[in-house]
């Protein structure tokens, strides 16, 4: 669905830094790049360091990136009946992404290059290129990559309508 060229086109174009949707994933935590660099520029500078101790990288908002993953979004939100975000991951041979979670929504991971391993409720299941895996929400799972690895990882979230709260305004 991407190639790692256009994940690394993704990472370092500045339409996607000031929208708050880079993120870093240092010992399974993740960062927005705008919490920890002033300026596009100065990620961009960190950016080799970055590279170099072999930082996971996380892009929100990939949903309309192109029209793979676009109809991707729209087939699963379809099968769930809810709307679909998706999220591009890369992370190096030997690192695991996140621990032990679990997402309060459904997840779909596909991998687009690379071997994932996804632990799920204590079982592994390996992931090769093309290759995907669906959670059930609340289920507990975690990652880690046998080689450099490029994913999306498909989520379900709520119609804004469902979560917004009456305020009594009328207008």
């Amino acid at each position: 669905m991407i190639t790692k060229d256009e994940f690394t086109s993704a990472l370092t174009n500045p339409d996607y830094f000031s929208k708050g949707l880079v993120y870093t994933i240092i010992e399974g935590k993740d960062t927005c790049t705008q919490e920890t660099y002033k300026s596009y520029v100065e990620f961009i500078s960190a950016l080799p360091e970055l590279v170099e101790s072999k930082t996971s990288f996380k892009i929100q908002g990939f949903e309309t990136f192109n029209k793979e993953v676009y109809n991707k979004c729209h087939s699963l939100s379809v099968l769930w009946n809810k709307p679909v975000d998706c999220h591009a991951y890369w992370s190096y041979q030997n690192k695991g992404s996140f621990k032990l979670h679990m997402d309060p929504c459904e997840v779909a991971i596909f991998v687009c290059s690379g071997t994932k391993i996804v632990t799920l409720d204590n079982n592994d299941v390996t992931l090769k290129e093309n290759d995907h895996v669906f959670i059930k929400s609340n289920t507990m799972h975690k990652a880690f990559h046998e080689t450099d690895c490029l994913s999306l990882s498909f989520g379900t979230f709520d119609y804004d309508a469902n979560i917004i709260t009456d305020t009594g305004l009328k207008i």
